[in-house]
């Protein structure tokens, strides 16, 4: 009789036990709930510092794991109508047992308006997913994936020879380190439209960049990372590759850019073969292989030959001093890069 009492006592109180924790859980949900409902409500009310975000027909869920929102198209408006743009719908989730990060899916299209410089873009994609780390002092880092990804721009921006791009995937990530924030990017069959209409070669790339001296980012990204630029950034290329009409060039180094806009740095280039960078300007530019002949032999000439993950390749280095462009102790007969200003 003891026994089976003991037993009985036992369970009664491991039920009372996980009738309090589901009690709680329930709680803690509706006050995360209620917290979502009113930020969002508040950032949809009016606008801030000049930028309005419109969610139509918004709907909360996900109880009892998640806060769920789903918007039926996403707008957004800075100062007026200087900047707009809309996205054709949002579905974002955030796990409660994973606090600080939010999963979304964004539906297709997203149109970005910005007459007084040019832009008038509209893209589409077949699939799109978010995941986004933020936390009280704001973001953390990201990343974002594209499935079919076509972009098109119907106006006329000054200085951008290319119109359009599309491609099979795309993927760009942002992610905090030790001493600064990561970007990594990676493309496959990317295609790039001139205004011409002609289609250039399509490219697969990857790159992992760190901006060095980035610290968080705080609850102004943009501002934070003007403010970066503007007091002399410094950027460090961990691993770049791009391979197009059988051509392939990989990169590593370093770039700074000075309070004055300067940029200086040396990059360590890579490519298979000066024949194949060659067939590669002819395919962009029809006759670019006669015309470049003398300076694709002294892209030969200061190079040399290297052993690589992919096998043989040529290697030489891409240096700038304040502007000047140098290839190897050649300097190239271009113009000096000007002052970049933010």
């Amino acid at each position: 009789m003891a026994i089976g009492w003991r037993r009985r006592g036992w369970a009664g109180l491991a039920a009372g036990l996980a009738a309090v924790l589901v009690a709680l859980w329930a709680g803690y949900w509706f006050a995360a709930d209620r917290l979502a409902r009113t930020a969002v409500e508040r950032a949809l009310a009016a606008p801030v510092a000049g930028h309005r975000v419109g969610c139509r027909d918004p709907v909360f869920g996900g109880f009892p794991l998640r806060i769920d929102l789903r918007c039926q198209r996403l707008t957004y408006a800075r100062d007026g109508e200087a900047v707009t743009a809309a996205l054709g719908g949002l579905a974002a989730s955030a796990p409660l047992y994973r606090p600080g990060v939010v999963d979304a899916i964004l539906g297709s299209p997203l149109q970005v308006n910005a007459p007084a410089l040019g832009v008038a873009l509209t893209a589409t994609w077949s699939h799109a997913a978010a995941d986004l780390s933020a936390w009280l002092d704001g973001p953390r880092g990201g990343v974002v994936r594209f499935i079919s990804l076509a972009v098109e721009d119907a106006a006329d921006p000054p200085g951008l020879p290319v119109t359009g791009l599309r491609a099979a995937t795309a993927e760009a990530g942002v992610t905090p380190t030790a001493d600064g924030h990561r970007l990594t990017i990676a493309v496959a069959g990317l295609g790039l439209t001139r205004e011409t209409g002609a289609t250039l070669p399509d490219i697969d790339g990857e790159a992992s960049v760190t901006a060095e001296g980035l610290g968080p980012l705080g609850m102004n990204p943009v501002a934070r990372l003007l403010d970066w630029l503007r007091a002399g950034a410094s950027v460090r290329i961990d691993h770049l590759r791009l391979a197009a009409a059988g051509a392939v060039v990989i990169a590593e180094g370093g770039l700074e850019l000075s309070e004055e806009g300067l940029l200086s740095g040396s990059v360590l280039l890579r490519f298979n073969s000066v024949d194949a960078f060659a067939a590669l300007l002819e395919a962009i530019r029809p006759g670019a292989r006669e015309r470049y002949a003398l300076a694709l032999q002294g892209l030969n000439a200061v190079s040399l030959p290297v052993q690589t993950g992919e096998g043989m390749f040529r290697q030489t280095a891409l240096t700038f001093t304040d502007g000047v462009v140098w290839l190897g102790i050649i300097p190239l007969p271009i113009d000096p890069i000007p002052p970049i200003r933010f």
